[in-house]
Parts: C-alpha cells; structure tokens; sequence
C-alpha cells in the first residue's frame, strides 16, 4: 500500500514538472524578450506609458481639457450650419442671417480658440489628467478622452470652413494649419488607434487645404506657411510611436491574462515577434517593402494583424495626401512667383509637365526633393494632369494601378479638382 502512495506521488510530481517546466522556460525566455526590449528604451509597461506624466500648462491636452464645456457649446451651436447640413460647401458661401448667428456664436467662445493657441504652443501632450492605476482604467480613460479631441477638431474645421465661406482665405488656412499642429501634438498619445484618431482628424483638414490651394486664392506666404507644417508630418514618425506603445499595452495585457501561465506564454512569444517585425519595418513606404505586408505568425495574435495592417496602409495613404498636395502647392507657388495665372500652367502637355516636375527636384526654391514626389504606394513620381483648367495630382493607391484619378474606395490617393464652376480667385491679405 505504501509504494502504492509513494508510486502515485512520484506520478503526480512528474506530472506537475512536465507541465510546469516548460511553462517556466517559456516564462524565462518571455521575461528575457521584454528585457531585451526594455534596456533599447522602448516602453514595456503602462507605467512607461505614463513616464513623466503632467497635467499643467506644459501639456497641450491640458489646456484643452479647461475649455471642454465651452467647447462643446459652441459646437452645438454651430452643429445645425456645418454637419446636420450635409449639402454645406463653404464655396457657396453663408446667407447674411446665417452669418450673422455664426459670428455671434463664434465670438460668444473666443476662449476656445484662446485654449487652441496655448496649445499648439507646448510640446507635450497628454490626454490623460491623472495616470491610471491598472490596465482597465488606462484602456478605459484613453478610450473616453478620445472626445475631447474630435470636438476641438470640430470646431476648428467649422471655424476654417467658415472663415473660407467669407473669404477670408489666408485666415482660413492659417486656422486649418494651427489644427494640423495640433494632430502632430496628439499622435504623443500610445496607441494604433489613437494613430488612428488623429489621422481622421488630420484627413478632413487636408481636404480643405487642397480645395483651398487648388481655387488659387492663397498668398505665397500662407502658401510657405501650410508646406512648414506638411513637412513635419510625411515622416509619419508618429506610426512607429503607435506600434511600440502598442505593444507595451499588449505586454500589459498579457501579463494581466486571467486564463493562465501556459495561455498567457502562448500568447505573448509570437506577439513579440509579430510587433518587432512590425516595428522593424517602421514607416516606410509601401513600395519599399520587400514582400506583402507581414502577417501574424501564428493564430493566437492572428486578430492582431488587421489592425496593424489597417494602421500601416492608413499610414501610406496619409503620405501620399501630404505629397500630393505639397506638390500641389509648389505648384501654385510657381504661378504667383512668375506672376502669372494658373491657367497657362495647367494648360501645359505631359512633356511639360514632366520637365516642371524636373525643375522642382533639381531646385531648393520650390522646396521639394524627389523624395518628396515620390509615390509612397508605387515608388514612381506622383501623377499630375490637368483637368477643368486646374492641377490634378494623385497617388495610384494600394492596388499600383492608375485609375485616372478615381477617388472612391480610395482607388487613387489624392485630391478630386474643383469644379470649375464653383471657385474662387480673389486672395485676402495675411
């Protein structure tokens, strides 16, 4: 009977080590992995997360943050004119009683506005007012702060769009540029889906730019000024800084797994590897990559790739905007510096276009290198014609293929032209 008990034991001893052993090496190699990981000075926790965390003037968010209520009046005030009414265009302009109620509600606010240009002057941001203690309430307060941001980008893009409708266009697009300064500020927040916010944010004021560049109603100096800003984003930085605070939030996650030790290492090895390729690959531009986008390496972080994907295809087509209209402002710089209209110039074949597309590589004047209209998606210069009298500039998009300008779907990237029947011409003063 007793070497029966002794038997059974000895069994069940070499059971609990067969099973805890190899969970304990994997343990090991994941807790080496993450250190490797730590010591380059890349966040591992959302204690790094929120490393050197204020809330104070010297965060953007912050100042932000003081003028939520205010903001959120006035953009329901302004709501009914600019998002209710989906058939607003701001080059149709604003009936004078309409006007009228937008200045009165606008100027109701000024310390909106006041809060936006303190903002954009810090280089800190934080959108969170105190660190969060745990994993749920970091998640949580990162999810419910994304408001504050779009409200704020609201109202400026009914600001800038109103300032346009009343052709106050050089203000318009400084306005316009103070928000774009103020989306560079929010990608310091972690996260792919805060990459992601902010890219929505910085989407709609690109299009506004490139209406207001394309009408040919901007000065030089406006037109030096939106092209500084560009310049600080086609980098895309910003995505690299997503990945690696991504996966700090997955190391955090995994370590906090209610499912176990043995699922928890399942899960995490091949997250590791799948985030360093990822990370690896940084911000380059699609043509660059050697093979397909990488994809999970085993099924367990399988729900991980869609969104990295999502993120870096995202990245791109953000690239290709900031090219194209970059480049579209070179463009328009040309015309005013020669002191002629843009017509002539948009008159021009595909053999002239191609030497002026020379002239701006080989030349500093304009500002731009090859790099800078290269095609992100194709490795080839960007695609510009001219249609209804006006520069069209594109990017043939994630399928590599010329769709002549095609937009919907984003099958080209890039800016549609004007109507010709619906412009403007008549710049303000800066």
């Amino acid at each position: 009977m007793k070497r029966l008990i002794v038997l059974m034991i000895a069994i069940f001893v070499a059971l609990i080590a067969v099973v805890a052993v190899p969970i304990g090496i994997r343990q090991m190699r994941i807790a080496a992995a993450v250190n490797e990981i730590a010591t380059t000075g890349a966040p591992t926790t959302i204690a790094d997360l929120q490393a050197n965390h204020v809330w104070d003037s010297c965060n953007a968010a912050w100042h932000l943050d003081a003028v939520d209520p205010d903001t959120q009046k006035l953009f329901a005030e302004i709501r009914p004119t600019f998002y209710d009414n989906e058939s607003f265009d701001w080059r149709d302009g604003i009936p004078e009683a309409t006007r009228g109620q937008l200045e009165t509600a606008f100027a109701t606010y000024p310390q909106v506005f006041a809060a936006v240009h303190s903002a954009i002057q810090c280089d800190y941001y934080s959108n969170f007012d105190k660190p969060a203690s745990s994993i749920t309430a970091f998640q949580q307060q990162l999810f419910d702060r994304v408001g504050i941001i779009r409200s704020v980008h609201r109202v400026l893009d009914a600001r800038y769009r109103f300032l346009a409708a009343t052709e106050q266009f050089d203000k318009a697009a400084r306005v316009a540029v103070d928000a774009l300064t103020l989306v560079r500020l929010q990608e310091q927040d972690p996260t792919i889906i805060q990459f992601m916010t902010a890219a929505g944010c910085r989407n709609s004021i690109l299009d506004f730019l490139a209406e207001l560049v394309a009408s040919d109603s901007l000065s030089e100096n406006v037109l030096g000024i939106i092209d500084a800003e560009l310049r600080r984003h086609v980098a895309m930085d910003s995505f690299v800084h997503a990945l690696q605070t991504e996966r700090a939030l997955g190391i955090e996650l995994s370590s906090k797994t209610p499912l176990g030790l043995a699922i928890s290492g399942q899960l995490i090895q091949p997250y590791l590897d799948y985030m360093r390729d990822q990370i690896a690959m940084g911000a380059i531009s699609r043509f660059e990559e050697a093979a397909p986008m990488i994809t999970a390496k085993a099924a367990e972080v399988a729900v991980v790739a869609p969104a990295m994907d999502s993120g870096r295809a995202l990245m791109n087509r953000q690239r290709a905007k900031i090219r194209c209209l970059r480049l579209l402002i070179a463009l328009h710089k040309q015309s005013l510096v020669n002191e002629t209209s843009l017509s002539p110039i948009s008159d021009a074949g595909p053999h002239e276009i191609a030497e002026l597309i020379a002239e701006f590589e080989k030349t500093s004047e304009w500002g731009l290198s090859r790099d800078d209209v290269i095609d992100p998606f194709s490795g080839q210069p960007l695609i510009v014609q001219r249609l209804n009298g006006y520069w069209q500039v594109y990017s043939v998009g994630e399928n590599q293929r010329d769709d002549e300008g095609d937009f919907k779907d984003d099958l080209d990237v890039g800016f549609p032209t004007l109507d010709p029947d619906n412009s403007v011409s008549v710049p303000d003063d800066p």
